[in-house]
């Protein structure tokens, strides 16, 4: 349920602030870093636990654990998928790179909140983790940092205006890799939990599976045309 609480309250945040991202992107970024800060403040000083258990829950938890990162990246992924654009996707096609930027935030947040942890038993003591998912998991969330941070990177204006079209598709093409990575970095985690986490998963696997088959009728249709 907190799974799907969050999702919808991404997607309600996304449509909320579509135009104000468009116009304000800077400030939209600036409000974003603040936010996960305190994300991140909030969690490392255990304050969270003095909150209302609602909010922690289904707010906090949200960006504490990628939630909203990923739905982020989700929607960002299937606005590439779709063919004919109606007036509400195309607003966001106009805004798909300033959100992918605030969804890179946003799983920054989430890395580093379960990093100071993991992170640390990956570099100076494996024997810390509870099982080999575990371990499977932080090393797909180190390759998941390296390509997210490339993408974030090279997702800015500024940025991709200074580089060539050809070099800047060939870089954004690593999203491809990176969004099924977020896949395998979940599933590993959630095996081990099967029983409890069977809904997770469910929901993740038709997600993933439909993003698949609108991706692979798109390539089809592309080729076709040519």
């Amino acid at each position: 349920m907190a799974l799907i609480i969050g999702m919808i309250l991404t997607l309600a945040i996304i449509f909320a602030t579509k135009d104000f991202i468009k116009k304000y992107p800077k400030i939209s970024y600036f409000i974003s870093f603040v936010f996960s800060i305190v994300v991140i403040y909030l969690y490392y000083t255990e304050i969270n636990k003095e909150l209302p258990e609602v909010f922690s829950k289904y707010v906090l938890n949200t960006f504490k654990r990628g939630i909203f990162a990923t739905t982020i990246f989700m929607v960002v992924m299937f606005l590439g998928c779709v063919k004919n654009h109606t007036s509400l996707t195309r607003k966001f096609m106009e805004i798909r790179g300033e959100i992918s930027i605030i969804g890179c935030i946003f799983a920054l947040t989430h890395n580093i909140i379960y990093g100071r942890r993991y992170f640390v038993w990956l570099l100076f003591d494996w024997s810390q983790f509870k099982n080999i998912n575990q371990l499977v998991a932080v090393i797909l969330s180190v390759i998941l940092v390296i390509l997210m941070l490339i993408l974030m990177v090279t997702s800015f204006r500024c940025v991709r205006a200074k580089m060539s079209a050809k070099i800047w598709k060939n870089i954004q093409k690593l999203a491809y890799p990176f969004f099924y990575i977020i896949y395998l970095h979940v599933m590993t985690l959630y095996v081990s939990k099967f029983d409890e986490k069977i809904f997770e998963i469910i929901v993740y696997t038709i997600i993933y599976l439909i993003y698949t088959i609108m991706r692979l009728n798109k390539t089809k249709i592309k080729k076709i045309s040519r």
